[in-house]
């Protein structure tokens, strides 16, 4: 009974801990997004830098307990946000975009 009780306890722990994540993620995105947009060129750098950063950290810890495949394609977005927001390339708000639906497919389903 125990052992269920702890199974439990962290399946709630790290579906909690992931939708909080993925909410962060999706509100840090859609920073970039909204500073692109409205030209502040310099903010959607510096919301790129830190969405990335927090995105890493919060990779590390979710492959302890999330599919790597689900991972793999937000990893693969997420690098090209600094360098597009840098750039300043227009292809970044699609890459946004995909990156907050997958985030949001990822909270609902772990």
């Amino acid at each position: 009974m125990g052992i269920i009780l702890l199974l439990v306890g962290v399946s709630l722990f790290t579906g909690i801990w992931t939708d909080r994540k993925c909410r962060i993620l999706t509100a840090e995105a859609q920073a970039v997004r909204e500073a692109f947009e409205s030209g502040r060129t310099e903010d959607a750098r510096r919301y790129a830098h830190k969405l990335s950063n927090d995105w890493e950290c919060v990779r590390k810890k979710a492959a302890l307990f999330v599919k790597y495949d689900k991972l793999l394609e937000l990893d693969r977005i997420a690098a090209h946000f600094e360098p597009m927001a840098e750039s300043g390339d227009d292809e970044i708000l699609p890459q946004i975009a995909e990156f907050i639906h997958m985030t949001e497919l990822l909270a609902v389903s772990d």
